[in-house]
C-alpha cells in the first residue's frame, strides 16, 4: 500500500536543518510516497523534484532558489520515470495530495494531468496573495503549477480537520474506510498537510512533511535554527505542530513518522 521513493536530493549542513546540528553535509531525499487504495487507487504524497525545478530555475530571481538549493537529479529520478519503471502510465495516478507548495513537493506535479489534487486553501490562497519576489523567499514556484489547477483541486479548510482519536491530531478522512487521513501540520509553509497511513493488519505511518526535516527532531524536539527558520509560515505554529508529533509519538511507539527529507527512511542515491 504504501512504496517509498526518492524523486531527487540536496545536500545541506546538518547544523541548517535542526537546533545542534554539526557541520557535516547531509544529503536529503525528496519523498514521494506512492499509495495504492483498493477504492481510491494509485494516489501519490508529493511529487518531489523534476526536470521542470530546473526550468522554472533557469532565470533571475528564481535562479537564487537553485543556487541556495541546487538538486541532484540523475536520469530515471523523477517521480514519472519511477513509476513508469513499476509499470505505470503517468494517467493511471489518479490523486495527489500536496503537503505543501515548495518547489521541491510538487516540481513533478504537472507530469500526473488527470489526478485529483488534495491542497488546504491556506497554501492556494498565501500563494495568489503574495507577489513573484515574495513567493520566492517562501520557497514557492507558481509555474510549476498545472494550467488546469482551479478544475481539478479539492481544497480543505481547518474546520474539514477533528482530532483523531489515535494520534489526537486534526485529521480529515481520505476515502470512506478509514486507512488514509489527511493531517493538519501547520507552522513549516501555509496549509501544510501531512498523510496518515493505517494499513490493514500493520503499523500505521504518518508522513509529516517539512514539520521537521530529521526523525530526531520529532525525538528530541529539536526544530530548525534561525535563519532557516524566516522562510516558515509561523515558527510559533512549527514549534506546536512538533511537539503535537512528539507527544503523538510517545503514545502511540509503533507509529513510524517519516519526514520528507529525512535520509533514514527514503532511497539513497
Amino acid at each position: 500500500m504504501l512504496d517509498l521513493i526518492s524523486a531527487g536530493w540536496c545536500r545541506h549542513p546538518e547544523c541548517s536543518l535542526i537546533r545542534g546540528g554539526g557541520l557535516r553535509r547531509l544529503t536529503l531525499p525528496s519523498g514521494v510516497a506512492i499509495i495504492t487504495h483498493p477504492q481510491l487507487g494509485l494516489g501519490l504524497f508529493d511529487t518531489g523534484y523534476s526536470q521542470r525545478f530546473l526550468e522554472a530555475t533557469r532565470a533571475f530571481p528564481e535562479r537564487v532558489y537553485r543556487w541556495l538549493t541546487p538538486p541532484l537529479l540523475p536520469p530515471g529520478a523523477s517521480a514519472r520515470e519511477q513509476l513508469a519503471a513499476r509499470g505505470h502510465a503517468p494517467e493511471d495516478v489518479r490523486w495527489i495530495v500536496l503537503s505543501h507548495l515548495h518547489a521541491d513537493h510538487i516540481a513533478g506535479l504537472i507530469d500526473f494531468p488527470r489526478a485529483t489534487l488534495h491542497v488546504h486553501r491556506a497554501a492556494l490562497v498565501a500563494m495568489r496573495q503574495r507577489g513573484r519576489w515574495a513567493n520566492l523567499l517562501h520557497g514557492v514556484l507558481p509555474s510549476l503549477l498545472p494550467d488546469d489547477l482551479d478544475q481539478r483541486v479539492r481544497l480543505l479548510d481547518d474546520r474539514d480537520f477533528a482530532i483523531d482519536a489515535d494520534v489526537r491530531l486534526p485529521c480529515a478522512p481520505l476515502g470512506d474506510d478509514g486507512s488514509l487521513s489527511l493531517v493538519a501540520l501547520p507552522g513549516h509553509a501555509d496549509g501544510q498537510m501531512g498523510l496518515l497511513v493505517r494499513p490493514l493488519g500493520a503499523p500505521p505511518s504518518l508522513l509529516v512533511a517539512d514539520a521537521t526535516w530529521l526523525s530526531e527532531g520529532i525525538r528530541d524536539q529539536r526544530s530548525a535554527p534561525w535563519p532557516t527558520t524566516t522562510i516558515f509560515a509561523s515558527t510559533q505554529l512549527a514549534e506546536r505542530t512538533l511537539r503535537a508529533l512528539h507527544d503523538a509519538q510517545l503514545r502511540m511507539p509503533d507509529l513510524r513518522m517519516i519526514p520528507s527529507h529525512c535520509p533514514a527512511h527514503w532511497p539513497r542515491p
